[in-house]
């Protein structure tokens, strides 16, 4: 009986008007959240990067098609198109709540609520049911260094990208262009069918509505999950195939791995403890430049710098420290175009220059961690789980 009256309770009180929340946050706020969310996606590496460490993309948002794409352009893509249909339709639902200028306003309201529920379920996974591994990783996940969106700042990243900033101001439009033409089409309606003259009721004023980009606060390259790991041996040429561990059986190996695939991405044992100058002889000069506090990153404990470089279709982290010396390599991007799947991690080591390194220390359905191989810390993770890896996290620890 309890169960049967909790039951009516939620589906005749609770999730209608969560349904009416959500839909209104759609109508108004979506397309202007999926604008911003395309815009970051397509220029922002720092985004892309924070957006998949979320829980809420790995059990939500990586199933839909394009989302889990590393590419910034399909990313973007996808994410504008799943944006327009469904505030269309959220729209198109509630064209009749928009026509009165009273219940416009107190949907706007209610909207507002309504897209912070829907950002918490997709992108953070409120309510996401994981398993007591996943829960380790993610509470591990959380006490890392917060990446910035904007490694550089905000104002070096608008005058790179100056028309981000017509962007977010037509974000801020759209929302009072929504609800206004719900009342200009009432009003055309109206006179349609009046015989006598109607007064066009005004627009809505608009409402002062909290930025977008605030709700999108990142997470800096992860804390706790670094990683390299034991002797790292230099090659230039393809990687060799993996040996036999010590217990006796044999570290698995991809198959029809296209050969293209296992030519070395960055020599970690170079890299690591290497200054600036070096580095930068061996990858170029970087993207962008951003510093970091004391405390922020677990690896490199008193702050540094930490640079973004352009490996041929790979993006990569290295972490400095006050010295100028190396002390860890992140892949952001590129990666899981190759396809490796969570199993096949032994061939993405060998291909940043790492040896055997022995099982991992913590292994989930998306990721896998070394606490200390050899001196180091060591994270692989898939964009979703059962997908491709998309990022190698190598640090030395101090």
């Amino acid at each position: 009986m309890k169960r049967a009256l909790r039951l009516g309770c939620l589906w005749f009180c609770v999730y209608p008007f969560v349904f009416v929340l959500v839909a209104s946050g759609l109508a108004l706020y979506g397309l202007s959240l999926g604008l911003l969310g395309a815009v970051f996606a397509l220029t922002s590496p720092g985004y892309r990067a924070w957006l998949r460490r979320q829980r809420g993309f790995h059990s939500r948002l990586s199933k839909l098609p394009g989302m889990a794409s590393s590419s910034p352009t399909i990313l973007a893509i996808a994410t504008l198109s799943y944006a327009f249909i469904v505030s269309l339709l959220s729209w198109l639902l509630l064209r009749e709540v928009f026509s009165q200028k009273e219940t416009a306003f107190a949907a706007a309201i209610m909207g507002m609520a309504g897209i912070v529920l829907v950002v918490g379920w997709l992108i953070k996974g409120w309510g996401a049911k994981t398993s007591s591994v996943t829960q380790e990783v993610s509470s591990i996940e959380e006490k890392r260094e917060e990446v910035r969106i904007f490694p550089e700042g905000i104002s070096s990243y608008l005058k790179r990208n100056p028309f981000v900033l017509a962007v977010i101001t037509l974000s801020f439009i759209m929302p009072c262009a929504c609800g206004g033409l719900g009342l200009a089409v009432a009003s055309s309606s109206s006179l349609a069918f009046t015989p006598t003259p109607t007064i066009v009721m005004a627009a809505p004023e608009a409402t002062a509505l909290p930025s977008p980009t605030k709700t999108l606060a990142v997470l800096s390259p992860t804390e706790t999950q670094g990683a390299i790991s034991t002797p790292l041996h230099e090659t230039s040429t393809p990687v060799p195939s993996l040996t036999v561990t010590p217990h006796g059986t044999s570290t698995p190996t991809p198959t029809q791995t296209p050969t293209e695939n296992l030519s070395l991405i960055v020599d970690t044992s170079k890299v690591i403890g290497a200054p600036v100058s070096r580095v930068e002889q061996m990858l170029g000069r970087p993207l962008e430049v951003a510093s970091f506090g004391i405390g922020e990153i677990a690896e490199v404990p008193d702050g540094g710098e930490m640079r973004t470089y352009q490996v041929g279709k790979y993006t990569l982290w290295v972490a400095f420290d006050k010295q100028g010396k190396a002390r860890g390599v992140q892949i952001i991007e590129g990666l899981s175009e190759d396809g490796y799947s969570l199993e096949q991690w032994p061939i993405v080591l060998e291909r940043m220059g790492v040896g055997y390194v022995g099982a991992p220390d913590v292994k989930a359905p998306a990721g896998v961690r070394w606490t200390n191989a050899y001196g180091y810390t060591i994270w692989i993770a898939t964009n979703k789980i059962g997908g491709d890896i998309w990022t190698v996290r190598i640090y030395k620890l101090p």
